[in-house]
């Protein structure tokens, strides 16, 4: 934080451009570095039938640090989740980003906007994720289909 209290927060690879801000927000913002998800799978049995099936879970981490600290990234997030909630999670966090969408979307309405280039960042991830996402539910239907 800067002597007359506000913070800088720098440009993401030039993506976006640098700003500053009032206040301590950015003390306890985490900045995403890198986030991986990796399936784990393990041999379960049905109580009823007896039958042998896979049972599959993702290991998720979420690594980044803070503004302005040349430390090594650090994990923001980790766990390990069955697959379906996994999808349950990306559903809801869908969801919820809509909601705050639409929140923005009537603050944007007023005579302060929102940056267009970070717009343009979450339009283009929102983007890969629906594409993403769309490959999925195929790739899901498709496991129906040999199961």
């Amino acid at each position: 934080m800067s002597e007359n209290g506000t913070n800088e927060l720098g440009a993401n690879d030039g993506e976006v451009p640098g700003m500053t801000l009032s206040g301590s927000f950015l003390d306890h913002l985490d900045f995403v570095e890198e986030a991986s998800l990796s399936l784990l799978v393990s041999v379960g049995e049905l109580d009823e039938t007896h039958a042998k099936i896979l049972v599959p879970f993702i290991s998720m981490k979420v690594l980044g640090s803070k503004l302005h600290e040349d430390e090594p990234s650090l994990p923001i997030f980790s766990t390990t989740l069955a697959l379906e909630d996994t999808a349950y999670l990306l559903s809801d966090f869908s969801q919820e980003l809509a909601t705050a969408l639409d929140e923005l979307a009537i603050l944007n309405s007023g005579p302060v906007k929102v940056e267009q280039r970070r717009l343009d960042l979450v339009k283009q991830f929102i983007g890969e994720a629906a594409s993403a996402l769309a490959h999925c539910k195929s790739l899901v239907e498709k496991l129906e289909v040999l199961g």
